[in-house]
């Protein structure tokens, strides 16, 4: 919900003008990017309109921020766990935000160590004793410590495996899939290599694409939305605070109709 009203304020009839800043100078886009959770729905729509760019000068960079621009140094084995074992306790918030970095790093291989740039495409243990699926299973498992090489590459397995006919076989991915993996490493390699005032968001818009392609381009369908019966307990967690109920949460909350 917050990230349609930011969509509908900044474009039009309202054009709202995102540069606007409070009594302390900061945009509304320093404000979506000033914690480590910055939530990619808010952020996203600030990033198109704003001709503000946010370059995040911190060695322990965000989901979002590595969307928008390319990091200053290589991932750390610790950066990556950190951001795939985030303290969120909706299990799709969570898968959903390991699969769009693990697609980041797909089409962005330098964000890696270099020990990391070219790993072995296999199911990891626990996805083999499951049998064929068409995801990795694996990267659901919030009680399991993460390692990232193991979960890497069996995403990696089920990312070529899906789309194949022949059992036993990998498959090139889908041309479309292909397009937009160089696509979006041309325009980071541009970006690591230059000192314009661009990001990805601003690098898409130039293209003048049409907003279907735009979503698609900027991974709009992996995006990590927070279901609606656990934003009060998600912004706790996001500022730190103590899971403690909100005394309205019983009238805000959106049960499960199959529950």
């Amino acid at each position: 919900m917050a990230g349609l009203c930011v969509h509908m304020l900044v474009n039009a009839p309202y054009k709202w003008n995102p540069l606007r800043t409070n009594i302390l100078g900061a945009t509304s886009l320093d404000l979506a990017m000033s914690n480590h959770g910055a939530y990619l729905p808010v952020v996203w729509p600030l990033a198109m309109a704003s001709t503000h760019v946010y370059k995040d000068a911190s060695s322990n960079p965000s989901l979002a921020s590595l969307l928008l621009r390319p990091p200053i140094t290589p991932l750390s084995p610790s950066l990556i766990v950190g951001i795939c074992e985030g303290n969120v306790i909706d299990t799709e918030f969570a898968t959903n935000k390991i699969t769009l970095l693990f697609e980041l790093i797909h089409c962005t291989p330098n964000l890696l160590m270099e020990s990391w740039t070219e790993p072995e495409i296999n199911r990891c243990t626990q996805c083999l004793a499951i049998g064929d699926t068409e995801e990795a299973i694996c990267l659901k498992d919030q009680n399991k410590a993460f390692d990232f090489p193991v979960r890497y590459s069996c995403w990696l397995w089920h990312r070529y495996h899906a789309t194949c006919e022949v059992p036993g076989q990998l498959n090139p991915l889908s041309l479309l899939s292909c397009c937009r993996v160089v696509i979006r490493r041309a325009i980071m390699n541009n970006l690591a290599n230059s000192d314009l005032a661009m990001d990805y968001a601003k690098a898409l818009k130039s293209l003048t694409l049409p907003p279907r392609m735009l979503a698609f381009l900027s991974f709009q369908e992996m995006w990590p939305v927070v279901n609606a019966k656990h934003k009060f307990r998600f912004r706790q967690r996001q500022y730190g605070a103590l899971p403690l109920r909100h005394p309205l949460q019983p009238v805000y909350d959106v049960h499960d109709l199959d529950a």
